[in-house]
């Protein structure tokens, strides 16, 4: 598979991976500790029940994963251009803490005319992108995996504007997008495995 693909994969589920690995490391370091004080060892069942019901709360992630593999393995991938979208904070697969703000990398979903949607993450916590609902000043052309909806590349086609009235009434430029999204808005080079982003210029 494509090395940027797997790149934006890691992405979107780096956040998950990383909270997977801490909870399986103060399993292992609760089971350690309950071995080694022999009087609390009559409660060691509740430690792997426990650690099964904190994992069943990011089950959906694990599920998405799934997907995800299996459509690359199938090579399940498709392709389309949308002129008319918005774009919304996705709260089902990010991660939030007590007080319900999101925290790591935050998701968005792309949702076209039809109602379809293509999941996309920043490339890290700090990135912010300022949601619009209508009449963006470009149409993007999507590269996404079909089963599990997460998108692998993207290209910004500008619309030229010679009406000022028209452009004034369009939200967000491809700018913003570019700044936030960049990690997607990737070309290759033909006969070349050599990759180019774009996102920073």
């Amino acid at each position: 598979m494509n090395k940027k693909y797997n790149n934006v994969i890691h992405i979107f589920f780096s956040d998950y991976i990383a909270w997977l690995l801490i909870v399986s490391s103060l399993f292992v370091v609760s089971c350690v500790l309950v071995i080694a004080f022999g009087k609390a060892q009559g409660f060691i069942w509740i430690i792997p029940i426990l650690f099964l019901v904190i994992n069943c709360c990011s089950l959906h992630l694990l599920v998405l994963y799934c997907k995800a593999k299996k459509d690359i393995k199938n090579k399940n991938i498709a392709q389309i251009t949308i002129k008319t979208f918005k774009i919304e904070q996705d709260d089902t697969f990010g991660f939030k803490n007590r007080g319900g703000a999101a925290v790591g990398k935050r998701k968005y979903r792309i949702i076209d005319e039809n109602g379809n949607y293509y999941l996309l993450s920043t490339a890290n916590e700090k990135d912010m992108f300022f949601m619009f609902h209508i009449n963006p000043s470009f149409s993007i052309e999507i590269e996404f995996l079909k089963t599990s909806r997460l998108v692998l590349h993207m290209k910004i086609i500008d619309e030229p504007q010679t009406n000022k009235k028209v452009r004034a009434k369009k939200y967000n430029s491809a700018s913003d997008f570019r700044k936030i999204f960049g990690h997607y808005l990737w070309y290759t080079l033909s006969n070349s495995n050599l990759w180019i982003s774009i996102g920073a210029y």
